[in-house]
């Protein structure tokens, strides 16, 4: 493979997490696959060479909900500020009709971001004091609700965070009807 073939793929691969946000390694394995311009062990070798390299960073997020088969929040990618600054000197360099795959396939994987229900549970130190907790129900891309609260513990924050995760089917008609009903 020669020199500038590697560097279009990895350009790809920068353009795919540039452009879609909190991608798995499945969906980024996929999307890439979905160029017709790289093979499995093509991706494999030159992602895990752009996470050595600095440019692209795999990990697991905080307040996590989704899990691998074996029950371990899933890990996603992002794109550090010096892959972002590769990508723009570049991206012109990705061929037109792999720029065309690379769009198709960041709409594909937008499409299916607002097709899924998520729910998200972080916390935080605030600002001022205490602890500030963030919570979101979303549903096919429509935040559903969104909580902040600030509380004075960090044990406090942690609970709410695991209480939303582990319930929120309970939890948000539960608040819906105590804010449109009253008690």
């Amino acid at each position: 493979m020669s020199g500038e073939n590697i560097v279009n793929k990895k350009v790809i691969l920068l353009y795919l997490v540039n452009h879609s946000s909190d991608l798995t390694h499945h969906q980024l394995m996929t999307a890439s696959l979905n160029t017709f311009y790289m093979d499995y062990f093509t991706f494999s070798d030159l992602s895990q060479e752009l996470i050595r390299d600095g440019l692209l960073y795999l990990a697991q997020r905080k307040g996590e909900t989704q899990t691998d088969a074996a029950g371990q929040p899933i890990m996603r990618y992002s794109i550090t500020e010096s892959g972002k600054q590769v990508l723009a000197a570049l991206e012109h360099t990705i061929p037109i009709p792999v720029q065309r795959n690379l769009r198709q396939a960041v709409a594909e994987i937008g499409d299916a971001a607002r097709h899924e229900e998520s729910v998200t549970a972080d916390y935080s130190p605030s600002i001022t004091q205490g602890w500030q907790v963030e919570l979101t129900h979303r549903d096919k891309g429509t935040i559903l609700m969104q909580i902040s609260v600030n509380v004075p513990q960090e044990q406090l924050a942690k609970q709410i965070c695991e209480n939303w995760l582990n319930d929120t089917e309970n939890l948000y008609p539960t608040l819906l009807r105590f804010l449109t009903e009253g008690q």
